[in-house]
């Protein structure tokens, strides 16, 4: 029997089919064989710090999945892209860009296009950023799939990242490498034969219980009608206090107004899943109350002044608000996270009930806003422009704001420690959302729909912990199923409903 060829040569270049163990070929998950290509374009000479010369191969080698024969184009191609190399090399064409230099025209690229979500670029800016730490000056062209690997690791390590942002970060640096290649500044990815790092199955993420979100919603309750109490007790003090002791009547806001909206917002927050950007981004003309239904199409953010000429305006609506670190930041108008994120809510009795209460007596308190904080005379009305959520003044309430009412800080203790939840975190209550809808057997595509996820896969990877719920109900219905007796064939076995 003739022996099996296991090399072929072409020129200066070889195929090498790659074996396991037992020397068998190695073939991929879609049962391509692979193959190992070899191309050497000569010798070339470096010369080190101390002037000594160094005399090494220069070659480039792949691995291919396919046939033998695409193995060999792949072979000829490679050659054709370096002597494409050389000649524009011998032109004049800069081969040298780094990879910090590549990231900026990709990205320039991606903004011109608008390919993806602005905020979405930004994040694949910052991510490409931490591996040009590692990258140096070093050109794109001879970063190797070690290079790319040990950068990885290192960012990882010294960054304390997790394995769904390892893998966020390789994919976006595999993406940045490909578009280097299209454009002829590389001949191969170095990223091409690497596997991706593999993100977590699912994120431990803390809900409510049922009978915790019952305390939750009573302990709203009691609180919302307190403080409504409280501002009407605060209001006839400021009607009988004196004014020649220094009331005036003329006001630039009412503070008993926020305590209000904070407790009305995280109601909405419990029963909607919305995030808090998303409800605190609400204005009137979102609330259909004759349909029980909230429409979000925006969501309210901070946002960094350094990064007011980054290019997103168009995407964002600015607010000029006087904030607590003015000058650091400021308020932003923005679309939700995904085109998902726009979305339709429908709302329950209860809440909308509240929400209601809550517009009407949001419409009196203004009447009481007489000045600016200058002194100058204003009128505040509510239109369907108003914020749901509204600041003392009436106007934009600040996310961060929200967060200290909810949390406290060091000198003072948060809303959720007087009700007896102090590590709950405001966004649990999305969390909670998802959680009991999977678990009470509602489908994944509607929780998806309701959350606004891009996807129903990310949905299932975030709260597949929440489906096994059922399990025990599951349990008993098989355990009825093969406990019930035989009977001849033909004969239809009923199988009773599941809860």
């Amino acid at each position: 029997m003739a022996r099996k060829k296991q090399r072929e040569t072409y020129g200066n270049g070889s195929i090498v089919p790659v074996v396991d163990e037992a020397g068998n070929q190695k073939h991929d998950k879609k049962g391509n064989p692979i193959w190992r290509v070899c191309v050497s374009f000569g010798y070339k000479e470096t010369v080190d710090e101390d002037g000594r010369k160094h005399r090494r191969q220069d070659k480039t080698q792949r691995n291919f999945h396919g046939t033998l024969k695409d193995a060999r184009k792949f072979s000829q191609q490679i050659i054709k892209d370096h002597e494409q190399a050389e000649e524009e090399k011998k032109a004049g064409i800069d081969r040298e860009q780094t990879f910090s230099e590549l990231c900026k025209a990709w990205e320039d690229d991606m903004r011109f296009g608008k390919v993806c979500n602005a905020y979405k670029l930004k994040s694949y800016v910052t991510h490409l950023g931490y591996m040009a730490e590692h990258f140096g000056d070093k050109p794109i062209a001879e970063v190797t799939e070690d290079d790319v690997r040990t950068a990885l690791r290192a960012t990882v390590r010294m960054r304390r990242l997790s394995d769904t942002t390892a893998s966020s970060i390789f994919a976006v640096t595999k993406r940045v490498f490909t578009y280097a290649r299209k454009k002829g500044k590389i001949s191969i990815n170095p990223c091409e034969d690497m596997k991706a790092p593999r993100p977590s199955e699912a994120v431990d993420r803390n809900s409510l219980q049922a009978e915790e979100c019952a305390l939750i919603r009573a302990t709203l309750d009691r609180d919302e009608k307190a403080a409504y109490a409280e501002f009407y007790e605060k209001e006839q003090r400021q009607r009988d206090y004196d004014p020649f002791k220094g009331s005036t009547g003329e006001r630039c806001s009412l503070r008993g107004m926020v305590e209000i909206s904070n407790i009305i917002a995280i109601r909405l927050m419990l029963a909607t899943g919305m995030r808090r950007g998303e409800v605190l981004g609400l204005t009137w003309s979102a609330v259909n109350f004759a349909g029980k239904q909230i429409k979000v199409v925006q969501a309210l953010a901070i946002q960094k002044l350094e990064d007011e000429n980054d290019g997103f305006d168009s995407e964002v609506e600015r607010i000029e608000v006087k904030r607590s670190q003015s000058g650091k930041s400021s308020l932003v108008i923005k679309r939700p996270k995904t085109k998902k994120g726009i979305r339709t809510l429908f709302v329950d009795d209860d809440t909308l009930a509240h929400l209601r209460e809550w517009k009407k007596f949001q419409a009196k308190a203004f009447k009481l806003i007489r000045t600016d904080e200058d002194g100058n005379p204003i009128t505040v009305k509510q239109t369907q422009a108003t914020p749901v959520f509204c600041n003392s003044s009436g106007s934009w309430y600040d996310p961060s704001h929200l967060n200290r009412w909810w949390a406290g800080s060091s000198r003072s203790e948060g809303y959720r420690d007087r009700i007896g939840f102090p590590d709950l975190k405001m966004h649990e209550f999305r969390h909670t959302q998802a959680t009991m809808l999977l678990g009470n057997g509602v489908d994944v595509k509607t929780v998806q729909a309701r959350l606004g996820h891009a996807k129903s896969s990310h949905t299932l990877d975030l709260y597949a912990h929440a489906i096994p719920a059922n399990d025990l109900a599951a349990a008993n219905l098989m355990a009825s199923i093969c406990a019930a007796p035989a009977v001849p064939k033909g004969t239809v076995l009923e199988i009773p409903r599941s809860a």
